[in-house]
C-alpha cells in the first residue's frame, strides 16, 4: 500500500464541496498534479462501492494499481496505490466473500515481453492479505481477471505477450484459498489471442472472453471451462461491422447466459458500441450496435428490469462519456452523453436500488486525468446517491444487520446463500431486489436457525448481479441485511 489518503487530505470535488456527509450526485477527484482514473466499480456490502483503476504514485513516480473506497452516500473513505516499483496496470476488481476485493492486472511496460501477471487480495480496509505473481520465462504475461469460486479458491485468466510480435495465447489458472497455484493452462485460438475479462461460474469453472485473429482481422472469442480447466465449449463471434471487434466487459444474465460489452470497428474507420448476448452454451441470442460512427463500449450490466446498460465513449477529436439503456431485447430506451472535461471516457457501471453508479476518467486540457463518477436514476438523470436508505418495501424493518448473516457475501451468481437466523422464532424470509421489489419469499419452519436460498426468484429465474436485501420476520420484528450477488 503506497498511498493511503484520508478525505481531509484529498482534492475531492463533490457538488463543489471538499468534505461532505450528505448524499452526492457526482464525483470529480484527483490528487494534485497526479493522474487518477476509475476503470472498474463494484458494490460494497454496506451500500458503498469500490473503484479500481490507475493512480500515479508520487514516490514510485509511476502508475500503480489504484483503489478508492466510497461510502453509502458517495463520499470518499480512503484511497491507496498498490503494486511494485515498475509501472502496473489494473484490469479487474472483483468482490471477495470476506468483504474485501480481488485485483488483477500486470506489472511492467506493456508489449515489452517482460510483464508479469500480478494478482492481489485486499481485506475490507484495503490491506494486502495475499499476492500472486505469475511469471513466464520466455514472454510477458498479463492477468485480466481473478474471481472467487463458490466452492472456495479462485479462478483467473489473462494472456501471454510475445516480445517480438505482440502475439499471445490465452492463459487461465486456478488458485487455492491461500492464493497458491493448483493448475495453469494455455488455450490456442489463433496467433493473436488475448483474454480481456472473465467470470467465475456456479459450477466452479469460468467463462473467458477475449479476442482472436483466427478469423481475420480480430473478433470476439469465448471459452467456457470447468473447474479443472477442461474446455466445455468455445466460440468466435464476428459483429455485423465485420472488421475489428474487442470485448471489455462481461456479466451473467438472468437466463443463465452471458452479456458481453465492447466495440466494433468498420473498414471505413468508423466504430460502434457492441452488445453481444450468449446463452449458457455459447449461442448468440442478441447482437446489437449503438453509437454508430464513433462509439465504443467498455462495460455494462443487465438491470433489474431485464434490460441492459452499456457505457463507453463517443467522439473522435474529443471523446465524451456515452451510456445506452436498452430493454431486454436490445431496443434503445435512452442514450446519454456526459462531458465533464475536454476528453472523457466511461468505463464501468452498476445498479443500486433504482440508481446507476457510473465511473470513468476526465482529462482537462493540459492537465492530468481525474476519476469521474456520476449517480443517476434509471432514466440517466443525475440524482443524489444514498444507499443508506433501505429499498421501498423494507423501510419499516427494524433490528440490527449483525443479527442476520449471509454466507458467502458477495454471493457468486448461481451460488447458494446460507442465512444464519437471529432467533428460533423466525417464521419467514423475503429477498428484495435493487428497486425494492420482493422477488423471493419462503416460510421458515419453527425452531430453524439456518435457511438457504439458491439465487432464483419465485418464478425460478436466476437473479442478476447487484445489491439485495434479505428480511427475516418474527412475530414481533423484522431484521434485514444487505448482500451482493456478483
Amino acid at each position: 500500500m503506497k498511498r493511503l489518503s484520508r478525505i481531509l487530505l484529498c482534492i475531492l470535488v463533490l457538488l463543489g464541496s471538499a468534505i461532505s456527509t450528505r448524499a452526492q450526485s457526482s464525483i470529480l477527484f484527483g490528487h494534485a498534479g497526479l493522474t487518477d482514473y476509475g476503470y472498474r466499480v463494484i458494490p460494497a456490502t454496506d451500500g458503498g462501492f469500490w473503484v479500481g483503476g490507475e493512480g500515479e504514485d508520487s514516490t514510485a513516480q509511476s502508475m500503480q494499481y489504484w483503489v478508492a473506497r466510497f461510502s453509502s452516500k458517495g463520499t470518499l473513505l480512503w484511497d491507496s496505490t498498490y503494486g511494485g516499483d515498475a509501472t502496473d496496470f489494473l484490469w479487474s476488481i472483483q468482490p471477495s466473500a470476506d468483504g474485501g476485493v480481488l485485483l488483477a492486472g500486470y506489472t511492467g511496460i506493456q508489449w515489452s515481453g517482460a510483464e508479469t501477471a500480478l494478482m492481489l487480495k485486499l481485506d475490507s480496509t484495503g490491506h494486502t492479505v495475499a499476492r500472486y505473481n505469475c511469471v513466464d520465462s520466455v514472454r510477458g504475461i498479463h492477468s485480466h481477471f481473478v474471481g472467487e469460486r463458490p466452492q472456495g479458491g479462485y479462478m483467473w485468466t489473462g494472456h501471454t505477450v510475445d516480445p517480438s510480435t505482440n502475439y499471445g495465447k490465452i492463459v487461465a489458472g486456478r488458485l487455492n484459498e491461500n492464493f497458491e497455484p493448483i493448475w495453469q493452462k494455455r488455450f490456442p485460438m489463433g496467433n493473436f489471442a488475448h483474454a480481456h475479462c472473465g467470470l467465475a461460474t456456479s459450477d466452479g469453472g469460468m467463462l473467458i472472453v477475449g479476442h482472436t485473429d483466427s478469423i481475420q482481422p480480430t473478433h470476439d472469442c469465448a471459452i467456457r471451462l470447468d473447474s479443472n480447466g477442461n474446455v466445455l465449449w468455445s466460440g468466435i463471434y464476428m459483429s455485423t461491422l465485420a472488421n475489428d471487434d474487442e470485448p471489455y466487459g462481461l456479466c451473467a444474465t438472468r437466463s443463465g447466459g452471458f452479456a458481453i460489452f465492447g466495440g466494433s470497428a468498420a473498414t471505413n474507420g468508423s466504430s460502434s458500441m457492441w452488445l453481444l448476448v450468449l446463452d449458457a452454451t455459447g449461442h448468440t441470442v442478441l447482437d446489437k450496435h449503438y453509437g454508430l460512427g464513433s462509439g465504443w463500449g467498455y462495460s455494462g450490466i443487465q438491470c433489474s428490469d431485464g434490460g441492459f446498460v452499456e457505457i463507453g465513449g463517443i467522439g473522435t477529436a474529443a471523446s465524451e462519456i456515452y451510456a445506452v439503456k436498452t430493454d431486454s431485447v436490445g431496443n434503445v430506451e435512452w442514450t446519454k452523453t456526459f462531458a465533464p472535461a475536454a476528453n472523457s471516457n466511461g468505463n464501468d457501471v452498476f445498479q443500486h436500488n433504482n440508481q446507476l453508479v457510473m465511473v470513468g476518467e476526465a482529462t482537462k486540457s493540459g492537465q492530468s486525468s481525474e476519476l469521474w463518477g456520476l449517480f443517476t436514476d434509471m432514466k440517466g438523470v443525475k440524482a443524489a446517491y444514498d444507499a443508506s436508505i433501505p429499498p421501498a418495501g423494507v423501510a419499516g424493518s427494524v433490528g440490527s444487520q449483525s443479527e442476520l448473516t449471509v454466507n458467502p457475501n458477495p454471493l457468486p451468481s448461481g451460488g447458494l446463500a446460507t442465512f444464519t437466523l437471529p432467533s428460533a422464532d423466525a417464521n419467514s424470509i423475503a429477498i428484495y431486489n435493487a428497486i425494492g421489489q420482493e422477488i423471493y419469499s419462503h416460510h421458515i419452519a419453527g425452531g430453524a436457525l439456518v435457511t438457504s436460498w439458491n439465487g432464483t426468484t419465485n418464478d425460478g429465474s436466476q437473479v442478476t448481479e447487484g445489491i439485495y436485501v434479505a428480511v427475516v420476520r418474527t412475530a414481533s420484528s423484522a431484521i434485514q441485511t444487505k448482500f451482493v450477488v456478483k
